[in-house]
């Protein structure tokens, strides 16, 4: 099958349409990606950058107001992010393959984290909540996201902190910048 571009003036395989169109997507959506991760990169601004979810008029939010998270029993998990609490969890399920330990916290936010199985992990991706549901989300993606992510582990039980683009689509704000800690043991 060939497709016919009239401004191209010569017919061209469907193969070269379909690679390109798929080309031109993957790039806009690398190119949405860095603009949304770069829309909240200076907090100091008038209007600062706020945690997603509710919170008293003019209040701020960042890491130093975030109570440390301490390791938690077998199979349990504690996960805050900016104003939030991402709890009750119902479960945990971690696995390893290829390298990569995935951690799934099953409760009211699902929680997954992505990370190299190392006695000293580098996080590969958090993600908390649903993006662009009802409630409260955040997102974290190495290499995208601009400030990296901290993780700990010591046997079955780790700690990640760090930050990520926090949203709140009850809100209607845009996603801003928004502290995150992890504490969860792996059955």
């Amino acid at each position: 099958m060939a497709a016919r571009f009239p401004s191209w003036g010569r017919t061209r395989p469907y193969s070269f349409v379909v690679k390109h169109g798929f080309v031109i997507a993957a790039g806009a959506a690398t190119l949405l990606v860095g603009i949304v991760g770069c829309s909240s990169q200076n907090s100091s601004s008038p209007g600062g950058s706020q945690a997603p979810g509710p919170k008293a008029a003019g209040q701020e939010t960042s890491t130093s107001t975030l109570p440390p998270v301490s390791p938690v029993q077998p199979n349990q998990a504690r996960v805050t992010f900016g104003t939030n609490d991402a709890g009750p969890f119902t479960g945990v399920g971690c696995e390893t393959k290829d390298g990569l330990t995935t951690i799934n916290i099953e409760g009211h936010l699902h929680t997954t984290i992505e990370l190299t199985d190392s006695d000293a992990p580098a996080v590969k991706s958090v993600n908390i909540g649903e993006i662009g549901s009802d409630g409260p989300a955040l997102a974290y993606v190495e290499g995208v996201s601009g400030t990296p992510v901290v993780a700990t582990r010591d046997g079955k039980n780790y700690t990640v902190t760090g930050s990520g683009m926090g949203s709140n689509s009850a809100s209607n704000e845009p996603p801003v910048d928004t502290p995150f800690d992890v504490a969860v043991t792996c059955p």
